[in-house]
């Protein structure tokens, strides 16, 4: 999907991503053991660094590494 979508938006000089990422440390996965969380701040920073760099998949932390 991504790679259709990349297709599509390419050629208008968007760029398109796919980010991969395990669960992160929120609310929401509160019921997650710890050491399968990522911090949300370190993904982010990652991702952004990544999309700068032209990156088209990005693995966003190290469990997904």
């Amino acid at each position: 999907m991504t790679e259709a979508v990349r297709q599509d938006l390419g050629p208008k000089g968007i760029q398109v991503a796919g980010v991969h990422g395990s669960f992160l440390g929120t609310e929401m996965t509160a019921y997650v053991a710890s050491e399968l969380k990522a911090d949300p701040a370190k993904v982010a920073a990652y991702t952004l660094d990544e999309v700068a760099a032209g990156s088209l998949e990005i693995l966003a932390d190290d469990i997904t590494r």
